[in-house]
């Protein structure tokens, strides 16, 4: 992959403020790409500091709100008419129920991690419609990759885990998305996939770690069932996703990469 693909490209990275997406947002940039990154949190990290001319931070987004989206959409096109690629990396993994999860726990997870994909995606994909309205799945194949989406999932995307039933729940929403969407837009140049990390040390993580009652014990011990023995590193998970945003994966779509240091 060479990373002189992106240079001059415009992203879209939700979740940009910490961990998988911190990481991301940084790979970018170095590769010269300009990159909106989108996060709850008020304030940008102090890494984008140096970082003005390329990163483009929205602090205080909460991407589980269409209008929140609406607007966010205005501000990002004002400087990127165009988008070339979209990561929803924004998720969140409450936990602290036990088994019997509350509805609470449940409606606000899938908020964030199922709502929050569901509108950073579908604004992105008006959009796309409205530069070719007339394509349909019967026209002439896309000469190439129009843009490409990469969900952030997770090991729960594909197995199940104790006390994150909502969690586990969302996640295997998004990949239905990942793969609806593989199918629905291909006809319009649109590559879809989705990065199913294992355990990987961030603030999330590390946070569910901390936590030994029920759910941190469960993790506890998925960990021990890793072969390479050790967390991954953001870093890691984003070169990855760099791979699935760049042309060495132009022939790649619908499909789940998992990243789990060989988890089972």
């Amino acid at each position: 992959m060479s990373t002189s693909f992106f240079a001059q490209k415009h992203y879209i990275v939700t979740g940009g403020g910490s961990g998988i997406g911190l990481a991301l947002v940084l790979k970018l940039a170095v590769a010269s790409a300009i990159v909106h990154a989108i996060d709850l949190k008020a304030s940008a990290p102090p890494e984008f500091e140096a970082l003005f001319e390329t990163v483009h931070y929205h602090g205080s987004i909460d991407v589980s709100s269409r209008s929140s989206v609406t607007e966010l959409y205005k501000a990002i096109t004002a400087i990127s008419p165009r988008i070339d690629g979209i990561v929803n990396s924004a998720g969140i993994c409450p936990g602290g129920d036990g088994y019997i999860q509350s509805d609470e726990t449940f409606q606000r997870t899938m908020a964030v991690n199922v709502i929050g994909t569901w509108n950073i995606t579908t604004a992105f994909l008006e959009m796309v419609n409205k530069e070719s309205p007339d394509v349909g799945r019967s026209g002439t194949p896309p000469s190439g990759t129009r843009a490409s989406i990469v969900n952030i999932g997770s090991s729960a995307s594909l197995c199940a885990w104790p006390t994150l039933t909502a969690y586990t729940a969302s996640k295997h929403a998004v990949l239905g998305l990942t793969r609806s969407w593989s199918l629905d837009w291909a006809h319009k140049g649109i590559r879809v996939n989705l990065v199913a990390p294992g355990g990987t040390d961030t603030p999330l993580a590390r946070a569910q770690l901390s936590d030994l009652e029920g759910r941190g014990e469960a993790l506890t011990a998925g960990l021990a069932m890793i072969p390479l023995g050790r967390l991954g590193r953001p870093e890691e998970q984003a070169d990855t996703i760099m791979f699935l945003l760049g042309d060495g994966s132009s022939y790649i779509t619908g499909q789940v990469i998992p990243v789990n240091g060989g988890f089972p």
